[in-house]
């Protein structure tokens, strides 16, 4: 599944009323990398050896927060596969975990500066979904750096990409089937 598909079929899970849809959508990025970080964190001794219900949770905090770039690019009028292709740089080749890891908060913190002074600066334009390209390239820049920190947290606990996000797309249509969208927990 590549990034375009996933945005597409992860938006239909949407339950966030429209009006409130860029508040909603980065304080959800905000909540999700910050839960993925701790929980990365928490295993950080034996973070090499992972294996079973604590990697398949790593992988789960993940896609939760490709979900939350879905629906950023969603709302933005933006495809995340584009976004990824057009600004993103790959982590050079001596990158080190913890480093990743750091970059995981940084990136997100760049994603949420970028779009509160979107939001401060260019309210009208940004809220009706008006802004020119010019006006998202901080912002696609830190999704960018988001998405390949992503990658290589995937790609570092052996969980290819396309997996983590079919997996999230599933666990996300299994809930609307049960009417259990809203909530929290993993476990719902």
């Amino acid at each position: 599944m590549n990034l375009n598909t996933y945005q597409k079929q992860a938006i239909t899970t949407k339950i966030y009323a429209d009006e409130a849809a860029l508040s909603y959508l980065a304080l959800g990025l905000g909540g999700e990398s910050s839960e993925l970080f701790e929980k990365i964190k928490e295993n950080r001794d034996n973070i090499t050896t992972l294996e079973g219900d604590k990697l398949q949770l790593l992988a789960k905090e993940i896609g939760d927060v490709y979900w939350y770039l879905a629906g950023l690019a969603e709302e933005t009028d933006q495809n995340l596969g584009d976004i990824y292709f057009d600004y993103s740089t790959p982590l050079p080749e001596d990158s080190k975990f913890d480093d990743v890891v750091d970059g995981l908060i940084i990136s997100t913190g760049a994603v949420l500066e970028a779009f509160k002074k979107a939001l401060r600066d260019d309210y009208e334009l940004f809220v009706n979904k008006k802004l020119v390209p010019g006006k998202f390239m901080k912002m696609n820049m830190a999704i960018a750096n988001l998405l390949t920190i992503c990658e290589y947290l995937a790609s570092f606990f052996g969980v290819p990409v396309n997996t983590i996000l079919q997996q999230n797309v599933d666990k996300l249509a299994s809930r609307a089937k049960r009417g259990t969208l809203s909530g929290s927990g993993d476990v719902r």
